[in-house]
């Protein structure tokens, strides 16, 4: 039913719904359809249908062998390798639409050593419809230059009417020299 609605705001070029409706695409595994959505709001200037691009890429190439080296990694120890959490972060990203719970889990063991999984990790909540929660990862990402999180979390306060803090972080993206937040 959710997809049915979607689908026609869609239609209607609502960017939010399209977004979304691209997310439910993801999760059936109709990934040209996904794509095609994705496409269009790039075009737009969105920063997170480049990123959920990237995530359908990732899911495409497979990649059995790094499953099972991810699974051998050892979280005890006080440092990861560079290449590790890249291996722990693309494996994520594949399971993000089929199995969020471990891809959540990873996403908390990396979080540290790459931003961008604090962006994940807000999603996560923000599907689950912890706000706190998924602000909180939004700010902690943002704060350390994260562009997704400076974009989602302008766009959450522009929907609270908060216009000074949603300027502030458009503005931190524009020194990034993202032009979405103009």
């Amino acid at each position: 039913k959710r997809e049915k609605i979607l689908f026609r705001l869609s239609e209607r070029k609502s960017r939010p719904h399209m977004y979304e409706l691209g997310k439910i695409y993801i999760r059936k595994g109709k990934y040209e359809e996904a794509a095609e959505l994705f496409n269009f709001l790039m075009q737009e200037g969105n920063l997170k249908a480049k990123n959920r691009l990237e995530d359908i890429e990732e899911i495409l190439k497979g990649g059995k062998n790094e499953k099972n080296s991810v699974e051998k990694i050892d979280f005890s120890e006080k440092k990861i390798s560079k290449s590790e959490v890249e291996a722990i972060f693309r494996e994520a990203r594949k399971l993000f639409f089929t199995d969020a719970e471990k891809a959540k889990i990873y996403f908390e063991k990396i979080e540290k050593y790459k931003p961008r999984a604090t962006f994940y990790l807000a999603e996560y909540y923000m599907e689950r419809l912890e706000l706190a929660e998924a602000e909180k990862w939004l700010l902690n990402g943002a704060e350390r230059g994260e562009a997704l999180s400076m974009q989602e979390l302008g766009d959450i306060y522009l929907e609270k009417e908060d216009y000074k803090e949603a300027e502030k972080w458009y503005t931190e993206l524009l020194a990034g020299k993202y032009m979405a937040a103009l």
